[in-house]
């Protein structure tokens, strides 16, 4: 409840309609019931989870595909809404730069409910049970805690990367030579598929590297970023709506400012964490929320080491 209040938060207040707190919130509630099982068993219940997605996808768009194949005029439409229309991209555009906090925050907040509101949200939540719990699997079973050999995760890495990469290239050629025409069913088939292949390819990329010690100073800024991944998650809205909305920076920045922005960004993000990690247990934003959670005040402050370059006293002679 708490995950689901702070993404209703992000999107009113630090102005990020697209917000994934409140979808973790919703999926807690279904996986806290399937936290003590074994983790082949969560393995297989979330393989069973991502094959039954992949067929309902595939099953909605080609029944999709075969109606608008059937009614050339609702095809035309349909294409059609694909682009929004001038009008909404100007009013949108209008209301984001006007600097006026009230009607941005009105803004995301309508935007976020109308995607929260819409059975996209639910096939989130689903495919995001999906994948937590794939992941709650592999901790159990030491994959994600680099209990493994570094040619397992070597090859994780290579199989998952090469597979998911070469299904994503063929969903994205056929969508392209296709216009991006909705009646074209079948990346849909295999659209979870490269995800769950690249999924395990990057974590087996990502454990192989820290295994071989080749992150050096990327490795440990991620890993302090990592310890405040809510702080760091909320402070990265906070940042944006300062400079976008705030500054004006909205709509007038191009492809590669906005890549040099994020670097930016992420590396003022991780020296803020190394320097509040040194005097503090965890971020400010994780220590609320355990706070909250458990109704209690856990400790802050990191503890002070004893001072190791103190002259000690010679011993009194006899």
């Amino acid at each position: 409840m708490l995950l689901m209040a702070l993404g209703i938060g992000n999107a009113a207040v630090l102005l990020w309609p697209g917000d994934i707190l409140y979808i973790y919130g919703v999926a807690a509630l279904f996986l806290f019931v399937f936290r003590k099982l074994d983790g082949r068993v969560l393995l297989g219940v979330s393989l069973a989870l991502i094959a039954l997605f992949s067929l309902a996808d595939a099953l909605g768009d080609w029944r999709a595909a075969a109606a608008l194949t059937a009614d050339p005029a609702a095809h035309a439409a349909a294409i059609a809404a694909l682009t929004p229309s001038a009008e909404a991209l100007n009013a949108e555009a209008a209301v984001r730069a006007s600097g006026s906090y009230p009607a941005i925050a009105l803004w995301s907040a309508g935007a976020f409910a109308d995607w929260a509101l819409a059975k996209g949200a639910v096939l989130s939540v689903g495919r995001t049970v999906a994948f937590m719990m794939l992941g709650m699997g592999l901790f159990k079973l030491g994959v994600m805690t680099g209990a493994r050999s570094l040619r397992f995760y070597l090859r994780l890495a290579v199989l998952g990367v090469a597979g998911g990469l070469a299904i994503n290239v063929w969903e994205t050629a056929t969508l392209w030579r296709s216009g991006f025409d909705p009646a074209v069913w079948t990346p849909a088939l295999t659209g979870e598929v490269g995800r769950l292949m690249l999924a395990l390819g990057y974590l087996g990329a990502v454990i192989a590297a820290w295994k071989a010690n080749a992150l050096g100073l990327i490795g440990a800024g991620l890993e302090r970023m990592g310890r405040m991944a809510m702080t760091n998650y909320l402070g990265q809205s906070l940042i944006c709506a300062v400079l976008f909305y705030g500054f004006g920076l909205y709509d007038r920045l191009g492809w590669w400012p906005l890549w040099g922005l994020a670097a930016a960004v992420w590396v003022a993000q991780a020296l803020f964490s190394t320097a509040w990690l040194s005097l503090f247990r965890m971020g400010p934003a994780e220590w609320a929320f355990r706070a909250v959670a458990y109704w209690t005040v856990p400790p802050l402050l990191r503890p002070r080491r004893p001072r190791s370059d103190a002259v000690a006293e010679p011993a009194p002679s006899r």
